[in-house]
């Protein structure tokens, strides 16, 4: 087998030219890091951490790994009729980076296919792909995204928050143009989802089995015999369910508060904790 022995001791094979260029990345950082110390009989770093730390600088290119394919999958629902599959790919993007959700430099989100009233994207990592889940409700040219995983899903729960939380912690001063201008073309206010975050409410304690759609008409149903809707109609503007938790947008900053006054509403034989999401 043909190959020659890099700087930081790992026999590379000259054959394959993409570990050849990595081979040749991992070197020169390793040069770098070291520049300024004496010669010393000390052993390098692992390759493996220096190869990782290449990717997270944009000197090697950061691959996705198909074994975990399924679990960087996300299905988008409630996408405009004009939706784009590049359109939708940058505001993601867009939200991701300024949310500080990204692992490394680049574009999070490497696919996207985009059917009537809905989407699938792919991420390039698991870790980002989890993070993502936290963007639902996400506004995208007058609408709002609900993100969340596809139905063959079946690997691990994990508990995401909403755009309208993760808005709140964003300083919109600190992002660059490209960014900030990606969100405003697709419609992402970072104000007024501010605002938006006053009438959000948590339910905890969620039983197993529940669906999104019965929660929504259980708690509907509630606040209108309770007179805390405020006005015809549906008082709950969102729900996104994760795990045994809720996320719950309420209409109005009223009935935020008449939903809050739930707690302890019994559900299907369990009893409902409601609060404010902490943030």
């Amino acid at each position: 087998k043909t190959g020659f022995r890099n700087r930081v001791g790992l026999m590379v094979d000259t054959s394959n030219a993409t570990e050849l260029h990595a081979s040749r990345a991992v070197g020169t950082i390793y040069q770098l890091m070291h520049a300024d110390r004496a010669s010393r009989f000390d052993a390098p770093p692992p390759p493996s951490a220096l190869l990782r730390q290449a990717m997270q600088e944009g000197l090697v290119p950061l691959t996705a790994d198909a074994a975990t394919k399924s679990r960087r999958e996300l299905f988008v629902g409630n996408t405009p009729a004009n939706t784009t599959e590049r359109g939708l790919a940058d505001h993601l993007n867009a939200a991701l980076r300024a949310a500080g959700f990204c692992t490394a430099p680049g574009a999070p989100v490497i696919s996207c296919r985009v059917s009537a009233a809905y989407a699938f994207v792919e991420l390039r990592s698991v870790q980002e792909t989890d993070n993502c889940l936290s963007l639902t409700g996400l506004p995208f040219l007058g609408g709002a995204l609900k993100i969340g995983r596809p139905t063959k899903y079946d690997g691990p729960r994990t508990v995401a928050s909403s755009w309208a939380r993760v808005a709140q912690t964003i300083d919109a001063a600190s992002l660059d143009a490209a960014t900030r201008s990606q969100l405003q073309v697709g419609g992402a206010d970072l104000g007024a989802a501010a605002a938006q975050a006053s009438r959000e409410v948590l339910i905890d304690n969620v039983p197993a089995g529940t669906t999104e759609a019965s929660l929504r008409a259980f708690l509907g149903l509630a606040l209108r015999q309770a007179g805390g809707a405020a006005a015809a109609g549906e008082p709950l503007a969102s729900l996104h369910l994760s795990g045994r938790h809720a996320f719950v947008g309420a209409r109005s900053d009223a009935e935020a508060l008449a939903l809050l006054a739930c707690a302890g509403i019994c559900y299907r034989g369990t009893r409902l904790r409601v609060k404010r999401p902490s943030k």
